[in-house]
């Protein structure tokens, strides 16, 4: 798929969903975000929210692999070029099940590569109850065409 491909407001849904396990929360966090509220029960206990929750950035990992098993990344993609408006809406929480919507919200030419389109497109996590969890923006730089 290429850049002339993709219509603005087009969706795309995850082929799969994501079970979020107690353990694996843990053991994400211990290495990449240590911060007491998602490695240990009795600390998360004690913190406002009342129990253990993801890290955001585990988050966004699990919303980038969903990702890959949406249709919109049979597209001819270059390279990511950022991620700008993260909310973080609620936590997500062991035992969850997690999914998500891909909606393409914007796409311009490149000024600098004129075989090169720019798409922004919006990710929405929500879980199994359809509680939304989290959303961001994400660019790519993506080939306008197979031609070289």
């Amino acid at each position: 798929m290429h850049y002339h491909q993709l219509q603005i407001g087009e969706t795309f849904i995850s082929r799969s969903s994501y079970y979020l396990s107690e353990q694996e929360l843990i053991e994400f966090a211990q290495k990449w975000d240590p911060q007491p509220f998602h490695i240990n029960k009795q600390a998360a206990e004690q913190h406002q929210i009342g129990r253990l929750f993801a890290s955001s950035v585990h988050t966004i990992a699990i919303a980038t692999a969903l990702a890959h098993k949406t249709p919109y990344f049979e597209i001819d993609a270059v390279a990511g070029l950022g991620i700008d408006e993260l909310k973080m809406l609620k936590p997500v929480f062991a035992g969850e099940t997690l999914f998500l919507k891909v909606e393409l919200i914007n796409k311009r030419l490149s000024k600098s590569q004129p075989n090169k389109g720019i798409v922004t497109k919006k990710m929405f996590i929500t879980n199994q109850d359809e509680q939304l969890k989290m959303t961001f923006l994400s660019s790519a730089l993506v080939n306008i065409s197979n031609e070289i």
